[in-house]
């Protein structure tokens, strides 16, 4: 399943769900594979990110696989809807980043401009970052 999101394969992965057994469905990988699909198809992203940060066994290597597509979507409703400014450190807590460091080389990998980032202040300006440069690093 968790592949299948990686590779936005609606269909294989609605099959897929139908096809699971009652014993299937109560592994914890499973549950958590449902419960990822569920907030991932709903574009809950705080749900999502908080079940990445509690991801059992291997799960979390694969949700690696298309972590960045997720928080790159999650970060451009972040700046839609938190104006004028937003901390760094809800950014960070709500897009499962371990540091500030790291969550930091995302926004300027991702094409948030140096100017509206203030990290001194730990603030992004939602108003001076226009959401259309907002895109996976390469």
């Amino acid at each position: 399943m968790l592949y299948f999101m990686s590779t936005h394969d609606i269909t294989h992965l609605t099959t897929t769900i139908g096809r699971l057994t009652a014993e299937c469905k109560g592994h914890p990988c499973i549950k958590f594979a449902l419960k990822l699909r569920t907030a991932w198809s709903l574009n809950n992203y705080h749900t999502f990110f908080k079940l990445y940060t509690t991801a059992p066994g291997y799960c979390g290597h694969i949700v690696n696989w298309f972590l960045d597509r997720e928080r790159v979507l999650a970060l451009k409703a972040i700046i839609k809807s938190y104006r004028p400014t937003v901390p760094i450190s809800y950014v960070e807590s709500e897009l499962g980043f371990p540091d500030t460091e790291s969550c930091v080389a995302f926004l300027t990998g991702s094409g948030v401009p140096e100017a509206a980032l203030d990290t001194g202040a730990g603030l992004i300006d939602c108003k001076t970052c226009p959401v259309q440069s907002i895109e996976l690093a390469a």
